[in-house]
């Protein structure tokens, strides 16, 4: 299942991606604090020399499941964020895999910033989601859409909040 959608955010795609995407004060505070996850960590992060970055996250959510896809996941999880930040392109494409099932739960993403006439931006993301569990998938993909659609939209007001405060 493909989805798309989008957010305004206050600064320009340089800013968002010079000053906010890969600082770690800001990831630890959008993490922990606006998404309200358990834990985040990188794991990994690399810069090539053509200013491309390559990041791993590790990160517990909270999140409220419905009791088929409790059932299968657990009360905790959490999963690894593949990330790659193609600086010619200035955008980030990620997989998601999960600590439990990612044999048969993809999740990937597409995120890129075009400016706007305000002097901000408008975020765009493609996402991607296919559970392949027989008797579950619709519910897992339609779960999984849910919480993808609202950790988006807390991480741009945390992000406008964020950026007002320390660069406004």
């Amino acid at each position: 299942m493909q989805f798309q959608f989008s957010h305004h955010y206050a600064m320009s795609p340089e800013d968002f991606w010079g000053k906010l995407f890969f600082d770690r004060a800001f990831n630890d505070a959008l993490y922990l604090e606006g998404l309200g996850f358990e834990t985040v960590s990188v794991e990994s992060e690399t810069t090539g020399p053509d200013g491309d970055r390559d990041r791993v996250l590790k990160v517990t959510p909270r999140l409220a499941m419905p009791g088929p896809v409790k059932k299968l996941m657990g009360d905790r999880f959490s999963y690894h964020e593949h990330g790659h930040f193609d600086a010619a392109r200035r955008a980030h494409t990620a997989r998601i895999v999960l600590s439990r099932l990612a044999d048969k739960v993809k999740i990937a993403h597409t995120m890129w910033l075009e400016p706007d006439a305000s002097g901000g931006s408008t975020r765009k993301v493609t996402a991607d989601v296919e559970v392949s569990i027989f008797g579950v998938g619709r519910v897992f993909e339609k779960f999984a859409e849910k919480s993808v659609r609202e950790s988006y939209e807390k991480a741009a007001a945390f992000t406008n909040a964020w950026w007002a405060k320390h660069h406004g």
